[in-house]
């Protein structure tokens, strides 16, 4: 980590605050959250037919943590939403994975004109986050397909080894903020009606009120890290990995890999390797060693994934030069959610205090 992941704090031999912050959060004692507890809790939540909804994107996390979840015991429901991005490699790991443990799948396609729109939207307005129209209607298909079974439980395969580093504020937007999104796509004249957008309000209704827990069971998990899912998956589900984190979507890889780092003076990989020091997976040396290679193996391949999305948006190259090359804008330029994002804080702690209360009359 360093002055491009800002706010970035020097803290000399404690490393900086990116890092100070993911040791605290991390168990005093370098213990895991109780596995076998959680495990109780996600069958206390379950639906008639499933224990948990698991989305799942092909990538390493959530492929590991769908087989581990079956493994434990669990009855999950796969949920797979498909922005048209799909690489090949994804659709082919999804369904071995799949087949071999033979859970249903649920996959949610978005309508690629809209899917379409949306992203040239963000693009003609030269915010940072382009994947905050992934992240943010992944949320609210899994939260649906929640509700359409009757399950309280969603796993996700957010964890601190390989993610313990969180990505600094200044590269990404609040995922639950919706109203961005509706906001930056009226400005492009852009019409965001039928795709699935996920609202501040939508996640405290879904949170508080229908009590649907987002849990986070690879951190219960002490083996797991990149080195020892890879090989897990690889001897027994015959899945092909992709090189860097989240490169199992295509347009996903030419942001993280072009766009961010041509654009925006972004190497994400940075936090990602950070979170492997942190969690003991890698030395600084190594990484930064790895930090040396380029982000793309090879030109023809970028080459590749660059023609691809210009004549997949339908954009020519002098445009997407264009937008390399412009001035970025915040998304605060755009209407935000700023009210129910400051009250989050007091929601959740009074429900907490509620539901105390209720325990101690009990």
């Amino acid at each position: 980590m360093d002055e491009s992941c800002a706010p970035f704090t020097s803290l000399g031999e404690q490393g900086c605050n990116h890092c100070l912050a993911a040791r605290l959060r991390a168990m005093p004692d370098g213990s895991k959250p109780d596995l076998g507890a959680l495990l109780e809790d996600i069958k206390h939540r379950r639906g008639k037919d499933f224990d948990c909804v698991i989305g799942v994107s092909g990538g390493l996390d959530s492929s590991y943590l769908l087989a581990k979840s079956v493994e434990l015991g669990l009855r999950p429901l796969a949920v797979h939403m498909d922005n048209n991005w799909n690489s090949s490699m994804a659709s082919r790991n999804i369904r071995r994975l799949l087949d071999k443990l033979a859970i249903p799948l649920i996959t949610v396609v978005t309508d690629w004109q809209t899917q379409k729109n949306l992203q040239l939207a963000f693009i003609n307005s030269d915010v940072i986050d382009v994947e905050l129209l992934y992240d943010n209607a992944l949320h609210s298909v899994c939260y649906g397909v929640a509700r359409q079974f009757g399950v309280k439980a969603i796993l996700g395969g957010a964890n601190s080894a390989t993610e313990g580093v969180e990505i600094p504020t200044s590269w990404n937007w609040r995922k639950f903020d919706g109203r961005n999104i509706r906001s930056i796509a009226k400005r492009s004249g852009v019409e965001s009606k039928g795709y699935p957008i996920f609202s501040t309000l939508e996640w405290l209704y879904n949170t508080l009120i229908l009590r649907i827990k987002w849990t986070s069971l690879l951190d219960s998990m002490p083996e797991y890290g990149n080195e020892e899912a890879l090989s897990y998956l690889t001897a027994n589900y015959e899945y092909t990995p992709y090189g860097n984190k989240h490169y199992e979507n295509v347009f996903t890889r030419f942001y993280q890999g072009h766009i961010l780092p041509t654009k925006f003076g972004i190497d994400k990989r940075k936090p990602h390797l950070s979170s492997e020091i942190v969690a003991g997976k890698m030395t600084r040396e190594e990484a930064l060693v790895a930090l040396q290679r380029p982000i793309y193996e090879t030109e023809a391949s970028l080459e590749l994934d660059y023609q691809y999305v210009v004549t997949k948006l339908e954009m020519s190259e002098n445009e997407m030069e264009a937008y390399l090359s412009r001035e970025a804008k915040s998304h605060a330029a755009f209407k935000r959610d700023r009210v129910l994002e400051s009250l989050i804080p007091s929601l959740l702690g009074f429900r907490k205090n509620v539901l105390k209360l209720f325990r101690q009359k009990e």
